[in-house]
């Protein structure tokens, strides 16, 4: 492939002008290798490297030991989801605007490595890319067009099935033993669209992104209950965001920074249904109609990434999202609506990652990152709040990778995903653990999902 026998050469003519060094027993005028303002120069453990070296030593024991403190002292409040009541657990929507397969499978922790479609969001200071090999990237890098995901936890799956086997969604009876058969889980799904455009260092990203989330109420907690009893929570988002965003960085490509903002238009649905609401179309859709809201707003991320050397490449990230908080103003407000309807807002969300990426042969990675996220949010206990991921790349680095293998682990469990590039399409799969719990309540769910892309502008 095209990109492969780029990085290999890239990775040869390196190797090449680290020899070039003159020595003691050069003879004057001897030829070298040419080298040019692109290549890295001949890697050393300087000083800087070995206090980089020191720092993730440092930031991994406080990463160990603050994870474990708070995992035991989780695990004397954790209590199962099966006794919590039904109003403690809550149908978590995402907060990213769209699917990434690539942060499901890593757990989340994506900070130090984000690039492609998952900079905006994950870091603006990767937009455009991470030229690590420093070769001169095209001017026009990306144009994906479509990209497309779907996501759904196993809960939803099982229930889906049982539908389909039973003919549940005809048959009232057999529709009520199955809601029975999963009360108190929640059912999620998800589905993203998407293009974006890459020139150089700015981006342009249009995305289309709908979840929705259930679980069944009831003030006993008891089964079987009767149809009457029934009730069912729901939760409908639909997010249409466009934005732009830049990036900037130093000549030898040490020191990134980057911005991306987007207006978003939001339609927001919550309420309770009982089983015959949920099965008849009609009834649905009308009551959906009367309490959907529509909010629009703009929120802006800004992010750093600092590679402290050559060696090893440790990186550094500090990522603010929403900066200043996000205000998303509700549109049809009448004299009914209450206060707290009318705007939401979405704080600011700090993220600090910290990762090694040492060569794998002549053109792989592995990248071992140390996250740190909802940092400034004091809602989320600690024990949330630190997560880990490693990545093996080959043919090529991060989200341009011909080969990826990933995986994740915070408090809910580990994630894992893989990442196959064909230089015009990508295929991405990955299963990540999440904690919907509130405070130090801990309820894991498990969320598959799948995305597929097209990259015209391919090289």
């Amino acid at each position: 492939m095209p990109r492969t026998k780029n990085t290999i050469f890239a990775v040869l003519h390196r190797i090449m002008c680290s020899k070039a060094k003159p020595t003691e027993t050069s003879q004057e005028g001897a030829s070298t290798p040419p080298c040019d303002k692109f290549v890295v120069p001949p890697r050393k453990r300087g000083d800087l490297v070995k206090v980089a070296q020191k720092m993730l030593w440092v930031l991994f024991t406080f990463f160990y030991i603050n994870l474990m403190d708070a995992t035991a002292l989780a695990n004397q409040h954790d209590t199962s989801e099966d006794d919590l009541s039904q109003n403690e657990i809550k149908t978590v929507l995402d907060s990213d605007p769209y699917i990434s397969a690539r942060a499901a499978g890593m757990g989340g922790a994506l900070s130090t490595l984000a690039d492609g479609v998952h900079a905006p969001f994950y870091n603006p200071a990767g937009i455009g890319g991470l030229h690590w090999e420093k070769t001169k990237p095209p001017i026009i890098r990306q144009f994906h067009f479509p990209y497309l995901g779907a996501g759904a936890n196993e809960n939803a799956v099982s229930l889906n099935k049982e539908f389909k086997k039973t003919d549940g969604s005809a048959e009232k009876t057999v529709g009520q033993s199955i809601i029975d058969a999963y009360s108190g889980k929640r059912q999620y799904a998800r589905a993203s669209g998407m293009f974006s455009f890459v020139l150089s260092r700015f981006t342009i990203l249009q995305s289309s992104d709908i979840q929705f989330a259930a679980f069944r109420k009831s003030e006993n907690n008891q089964t079987p209950l009767t149809p009457e009893e029934s009730t069912i929570n729901a939760k409908y988002r639909s997010n249409s965001s466009t934005g732009a965003g830049l990036s900037v960085t130093d000549p030898k490509g040490t020191f990134y920074l980057g911005v991306f903002s987007a207006y978003s238009q939001r339609k927001v649905f919550s309420g309770d249904f009982s089983y015959d609401q949920l099965v008849r179309r009609e009834d649905r859709q009308a009551d959906i109609s009367t309490k959907m809201k529509h909010y629009s707003g703009v929120s802006t991320n800004v992010g750093m990434l600092w590679l402290l050397g050559q060696y090893g490449r440790p990186s550094l990230a500090v990522v603010s999202k929403n900066v200043g908080k996000s205000f998303y103003h509700l549109k049809n407000i009448d004299a009914d609506t209450a206060a707290e309807d009318k705007t939401i807002v979405e704080n600011d969300d700090l993220t600090i990652g910290f990762s090694v990426s040492p060569h794998i042969g002549k053109s792989g990675a592995f990248n071992f990152i140390v996250e740190g996220h909802h940092l400034t949010d004091k809602e989320v206990s600690l024990n949330k709040k630190f997560r880990t991921a490693m990545e093996f790349n080959f043919g090529g680095f991060g989200s341009e990778a011909t080969l990826g293998i990933r995986t994740g682990y915070n408090l809910a469990g580990i994630s894992g995903g893989l990442n196959l590039n064909l230089d015009l399409i990508q295929f991405e799969i990955a299963s990540q653990a999440e904690d919907i719990g509130i405070g130090n309540r801990h309820v894991v769910e498990r969320r598959n999902v799948g995305v597929f892309s097209v990259n015209v502008l391919y090289e």
